[in-house]
């Protein structure tokens, strides 16, 4: 319970700090903070659909299909904690000014 509230502690103070440095900044931090934090928390929600999108990519593959799906399942894991953590990585630094763009990913989200 006590790690809760300094959890939510520490997020309202982010929050809160990120908005009042939002109100003195421009149009393009304002743009590439909204666009870094969807893209952020896309890639956060989305991360567990990389390894059945994967599978589904080795599937049409040639050879034979329990060794495509053990590589498309392990291909898959990896691109879901690549995914994940450029996901926290857009999340949490996209309030610090400067160019944030990530690790370029394909696709870029998933939806």
């Amino acid at each position: 319970m006590k790690a809760r509230f300094q959890f939510i502690l520490l997020l309202s103070i982010g929050l809160t700090l990120s908005t009042a440095q939002s109100v003195f900044a421009g149009d393009e931090y304002q743009d590439k903070l909204q666009s870094g934090l969807s893209r952020g928390l896309r890639n956060i929600l989305g991360a567990p659909l990389e390894i059945p999108y994967t599978i589904h990519k080795y599937h049409k593959g040639e050879g034979r299909p329990v060794i495509r799906h053990i590589a498309g399942f392990f291909d898959g894991t990896f691109r879901m904690v690549a995914r994940e953590v450029n996901g926290l990585m857009d999340t949490l630094l996209v309030f610090l000014p400067g160019e944030q763009d990530g690790i370029p990913l394909d696709p870029e989200t998933l939806f």
